[in-house]
């Protein structure tokens, strides 16, 4: 399909597709992508420079803060339902992203793609925890690479793979009034625990 004809109002692309967003931007057309919008920030911000000229709108996915179930979760916090929220814990495991890969996720591998396991999951499910909670006032984080090496299944290419694919973060919430598996406890123990669909 043509984004250049009168006809199309806008574009939604799964990527990151780059060239598509450039070639519907260029026509001047509205733009939703998939997360992440391009492997680089310097692309990326090219993009937004574009679409800022063009009068487009653009719009990175990260869809998953406005499913029933996390917005339903935001409303408990946000009526206070849940009290003086204590904690939350967030658990994510993928399949995808092991030492054995298809080839069709080949992108994932090398480093300045951006689109390793942190950048890909970390962006959809951190976007979520927040829109929810609102964001931490600090942050630390260890992060490791389990997988030196990832082979490609269908040819059995090995490629050096250095990103990291397990993360575990620990943040200081701002938890006022305002994913796999979230968890919330309050300080008298009470918990309301949601399994959103992926």
């Amino acid at each position: 399909m043509s984004v250049s004809n009168g006809t199309t109002d806008g574009a939604i692309g799964s990527g990151p597709p780059v060239r598509s967003a450039c070639d519907a931007i260029a026509a001047g057309k509205d733009v939703y992508s998939e997360w992440p919008l391009t492997p680089r920030a310097a692309l990326t911000q090219e993009l937004i420079v574009l679409a800022d000229k063009a009068g487009a709108r653009h719009l990175a996915g990260l869809q998953r803060r406005l499913g029933a179930d996390y917005r339903y979760v935001r409303d408990l916090v946000r009526d206070g339902y849940i009290g003086e929220l204590r904690s939350a814990r967030l658990h994510v495991s993928v399949e995808y992203f092991q030492s054995s890969r298809l080839q069709t996720l080949y992108f994932t591998v090398p480093q300045e793609n951006y689109s390793g396991l942190l950048h890909i999951y970390g962006g959809h499910f951190f976007d979520a925890v927040f829109s929810m909670l609102g964001h931490p006032t600090s942050i630390s984080a260890l992060a490791v690479n389990q997988f030196k090496e990832v082979t490609l299944i269908e040819t059995g290419a090995t490629l050096p793979h250095t990103l990291a694919d397990q993360v575990v973060v620990n943040g200081s919430p701002t938890m006022h009034r305002l994913i796999d598996n979230i968890e919330l406890s309050n300080a008298d123990g009470r918990r309301v625990q949601t399994s959103p669909a992926t």
